[in-house]
C-alpha cells in the first residue's frame, strides 16, 4: 500500500451547511451527514474519482468540517 493513500468511505451522504442550535446566522457549520457506507477503501486520493462512478464518496482526514450520522446510519447500525 502507497504512503499516499487515504481511507475513502463510498455511500449516500449529504455535504452542505446546516444549522445546529437556534441561531441559524452563527451556528451554520460545514457538515457531511452520513446515511450509510456501502465500501471503505484505502486508495491513492487522485483515483478516488475514477473509482466513485458519480456515487458519494468522503475522504475522512482531508475533510474539515464535522462527519455526523444519520439517524438512519444509526438504526442499520443497531439492526445488525
Amino acid at each position: 500500500m502507497s504512503e499516499k493513500n487515504v481511507e475513502v468511505w463510498f455511500g449516500e451522504m449529504e455535504f452542505g451547511k446546516f444549522v445546529i442550535g437556534d441561531n441559524p446566522v452563527t451556528d451554520q457549520s460545514e457538515m457531511v451527514l452520513v446515511h450509510n457506507i456501502i465500501e471503505k477503501k484505502y486508495m491513492d486520493p487522485d483515483r478516488v474519482e475514477d473509482h466513485a462512478a458519480g456515487a458519494d464518496y468522503l475522504i475522512p482526514s482531508a475533510f474539515l468540517g464535522d462527519i455526523v450520522f444519520s439517524r438512519t446510519f444509526l438504526r442499520n447500525l443497531a439492526n445488525r
